[in-house]
């Protein structure tokens, strides 16, 4: 949930946070996917290569100067 103002915001009033919402899903299961940690669903819909879909206008490639997927990896 994303806070423009000091009013929460529920994602079902705000397409903008549904896509944003989605995109960071999808950045966590491509994270549970790299780490085999997906569930029997996930792995049969292909669910962790959702991410890869998505175009890389829209996502921040400055994020990282190592990524090459706008994903900052935490060790």
């Amino acid at each position: 949930m994303f806070f423009k103002d000091a009013n929460e915001k529920d994602s079902k009033h705000c397409f903008f946070t549904q896509l944003a919402d989605l995109i960071a899903y999808s950045a966590f299961l491509k994270i549970k996917g790299e780490q085999g940690d997906l569930t029997d669903w996930q792995i049969n819909t292909n669910a962790g290569n959702i991410y890869d879909s998505v175009p890389r206008k829209f996502l921040n490639t400055n994020v990282s100067y190592n990524s090459t997927d706008a994903i900052l990896r935490l060790k």
